[in-house]
């Protein structure tokens, strides 16, 4: 999948919100 800096923020956080999901 795509890892854009937000997703990277996002899943250092262990949080996967769907809005970030390709």
């Amino acid at each position: 999948r795509m890892y854009t800096a937000r997703r990277k923020i996002q899943e250092d956080k262990g949080v996967y919100p769907s809005v970030f999901e390709p």
